[in-house]
């Protein structure tokens, strides 16, 4: 079935696609873009179809062959921020509200905050299952990107005392502010749908900061900004509604004392298939030169991570997956009613 961009009927959006495949292009950020100049073309495609698919990789039906030279990128890598292991009263503190609110993702992911995510695939997931020719984790090109970035941002400190909830009548999300000082104003976000989605971001906040510098360096990386701003968020666990996330805020707020640690250092991560857990792939140092970057190969666990999934936590994380399944079947049924592309 087409499915119509905005302002636009299901049959011209039909005939833009098959003239844009008619000529050589390349796929970028959902977009056709012909290789000789001319006129960008929506690439559509349904909710299922852009997911993340058990081995990871960001599928795009559309997408050039193998050997172009554009990255992927993947669900199963991130660049972002975490507690370090020193930190083990905050540690303590997360984890121990992480497994109260019963986190469907308690054993794939440490506590963090998600700077680049998805973030491009590494090469150990390309090749090594077998082959005789392995290829190093990361590429050059992309460790330069990394340190340049990180060279840019200094070591800051991070207090954890404020929270908030997102989604809607399917979807609740309560998560941790992780604030990182600076002086200025915030400012106040709320969704553009009309949830209740608030952030109280200062955007000189060195988190922030970094973000920006990251995406510089990794363009194609933009999925972590919404509305043009980045709202650093810790997630702490999800719900099947807006109203759930909120009273398990109330629950977290009547225990929680503020906890601070610093941030010297951000992690690249990655996980292997669907019951992987995020593992280190390499550490970036703030503020450093050329010795900024410390590669794990093979990664390393978070010493503070379980060995194992417990059955609960699998629980939790085969009913949010099930939930998140029936919203796309339900998008994707709204979209074949209305024949217009949702926004």
């Amino acid at each position: 079935m087409a499915v119509a961009a905005p302002g636009t009927t299901g049959r011209s959006s039909t005939l833009l696609l098959k003239t844009a495949l008619l000529l050589p292009f390349r796929s970028e950020a959902g977009f056709l873009v012909p290789l000789g100049g001319g006129r960008v073309t929506p690439l559509l495609l349904s909710p299922l179809q852009m997911s993340a698919s058990a081995d990871c990789s960001v599928t795009d039906p559309s997408s050039p062959p193998s050997h172009s030279p554009e990255p992927r990128k993947s669900h199963c890598t991130t660049v972002c921020a975490v507690p370090p292991a020193s930190a083990t009263a905050v540690w303590g503190a997360l984890t121990r509200a992480r497994r109260e609110l019963r986190d469907p993702g308690f054993y794939r992911w440490p506590p963090h905050a998600n700077l680049l995510y998805p973030f491009l695939e590494l090469n150990s997931m390309k090749k090594r299952n077998g082959g005789e020719d392995e290829e190093p984790l990361f590429d050059q090109n992309t460790l330069d990107s990394l340190s340049k970035a990180a060279a840019k941002c200094q070591p800051f400190e991070v207090a954890i005392n404020e929270f908030g909830t997102f989604g809607g009548k399917g979807r609740g999300v309560l998560w941790a502010y992780p604030r990182s000082n600076a002086p200025g104003p915030t400012y106040e976000y709320e969704s553009k749908e009309g949830e209740s989605e608030v952030a109280f971001c200062n955007p000189a906040e060195p988190m922030i900061q970094l973000q920006s510098y990251l995406e510089n360096e990794f363009p194609t990386c933009t999925e972590q900004r919404k509305q043009r701003r980045f709202h650093p968020h810790m997630t702490l666990s999800h719900y099947s509604s807006i109203e759930d996330a909120s009273k398990a805020m109330e629950q977290i707020e009547a225990w929680w004392e503020p906890i601070t640690y610093m941030q010297s250092e951000v992690y690249v991560l990655r996980r292997v298939g669907d019951v992987g857990q995020f593992e280190i792939a390499a550490t970036v140092h703030l503020g450093r030169g050329e010795d900024a970057i410390q590669v794990h190969d093979p990664p390393i666990r978070f010493p503070g991570m379980p060995d194992t999934e417990e059955e609960w936590v699998h629980e939790e994380r085969m009913k949010l997956k099930a939930r998140r399944r029936n919203s796309s079947w339900k998008n994707r049924s709204r979209r074949r009613g209305g024949g217009r592309y949702g926004t």
